[in-house]
């Protein structure tokens, strides 16, 4: 969440003043290769895509350390990381996570995105997010699926 101030300085203000409350509802990690203890570690952290309907949005996290000397950057390590990657020709990826945040109030992530100047409903923004949101949309439905199966598991256990 921290990050999601650095990156929305005014939206931040606003949610903080409306009472507007941004949760995690999920995250999937996968990792590549394993950082080793007490080295020096990179993380590059960007707004992904928002749902259509405006109510999820999924931030990605990238983990990185230096390039091992003379080892070439695999194209699986970039699977998933977009066609203009963040990440520097001398970094090495070792994990990357999807963070899906919700907003709990009758907002739009868009309304946020204005609030600090974004257009998000910008053609080549929403070219950009939909494209995102292809690569993302299995991941929301099992999301999705894993939510309503905690909630049948809830309502079971009342019941008992």
């Amino acid at each position: 969440m921290h990050a999601t101030f650095h990156v929305f300085p005014n939206a931040s203000w606003q949610i903080t003043v409306r009472t507007v409350h941004i949760v995690i509802a999920g995250v999937t990690s996968r990792f590549l290769r394993e950082i080793p203890l007490f080295s020096k570690y990179f993380i590059y952290y960007r707004v992904f895509t928002w749902s259509p309907d405006g109510k999820y949005m999924y931030m990605q996290a990238i983990f990185t350390t230096k390039k091992s000397t003379g080892r070439q950057r695999n194209g699986k390590e970039e699977e998933g990381l977009g066609k203009e990657s963040i990440v520097p020709e001398d970094e090495d990826v070792c994990a990357v996570l999807y963070v899906l945040h919700m907003l709990k109030r009758r907002m739009r992530f868009e309304e946020l995105f204005a609030l600090d100047g974004y257009d998000a409903y910008d053609e080549r923004v929403e070219t950009l997010r939909s494209q995102s949101w292809e690569v993302i949309k299995d991941l929301h439905k099992g999301f999705a699926e894993r939510q309503q199966n905690l909630r049948s598991t809830r309502r079971l256990e009342s019941k008992l």
